[in-house]
């Protein structure tokens, strides 16, 4: 408890509140600027991911323009959609986890790869189903926090000791417990999913989650930078807070059958 109570536990709060409430509100209320919020956070990232990669200008101008046109190509070839989340989501994020690298050619064109399957399935979800988008996040959130509570007052059992060294198995059954619970009960006043849908939903959230917060970590840990930014109060950069969603999103859209 004593070394829970020493962390910036208030600030983390706020900010988060903050964040949840102009996220929220945009969605809900003003749906043009929701889609500028998303384009501003992906842009940020983007930002945050060339320093930390070091990449020249002309590789950020030549990344910049592949995102436009992934994202135009999702827009007209869904197909092209999912080939691209089963290749670099799936694939090449995996093995990084099983195999802790990839080929560093792809360090020239990771936020071409990184981010436009996540910029696109905000927009999407947020014109076809908002509600269920903002389901997605109470999960990406709930793993967050249970994860963050959990092991900070259990955690021992490293999951990635090396690459990622805060995250325990005990915060990840507290990230499993508490999006297990905020989603049973979202689901209950808003959704009506069956059980079994409904656990494949937080199966999924939990996983694609602490796949995108490690993958993080390991770029992070690889060019030796703590973190992503200084932006948020309390959380770092965009980036630290974004990772998780920026690979969750893309799973859910091409492996949830409900979308």
């Amino acid at each position: 408890m004593e070394k829970f109570l020493k962390t910036n536990l208030s600030l983390r709060i706020v900010s988060a509140i903050a964040m949840m409430t102009i996220f929220l509100g945009s969605l809900l209320e003003f749906n043009n600027l929701f889609i500028f919020l998303i384009l501003t956070i992906s842009l940020l990232c983007f930002m945050e991911l060339r320093r930390i990669l070091n990449l020249s200008l002309l590789v950020s101008i030549f990344n910049l323009i592949l995102c436009v046109l992934f994202i135009y190509l999702f827009l007209f070839y869904h197909s092209f959609l999912s080939v691209f989340i089963s290749v670099f989501i799936l694939f090449i994020l995996s093995i990084t986890i099983f195999f802790k690298k990839y080929p560093n050619i792809f360090d020239n064109f990771l936020p071409s790869l990184y981010l436009p399957a996540f910029s696109y399935s905000c927009i999407y979800l947020s014109q076809t189903n908002p509600k269920f988008l903002i389901m997605i996040f109470l999960g990406i959130w709930a793993v967050d926090i249970g994860g963050y509570i959990f092991g900070r007052l259990f955690g021992i059992h490293f999951i990635f000791p090396i690459t990622s060294p805060k995250k325990t198995w005990e915060g990840l059954i507290g990230s499993f417990i508490l999006a297990m619970l905020s989603l049973y009960l979202y689901n209950l006043y808003i959704f009506n999913f069956e059980f079994v849908d409904l656990f494949s939903l937080v199966i999924l959230v939990v996983l694609s989650a602490v796949l995108g917060d490690y993958f993080e970590s390991f770029i992070k840990r690889k060019y030796f930078i703590k973190d992503s930014g200084a932006i948020i109060p309390g959380h770092g950069g965009i980036l630290d807070r974004m990772d998780s969603a920026i690979v969750t999103l893309p799973i859910i859209i091409l492996l949830f059958d409900y979308i």
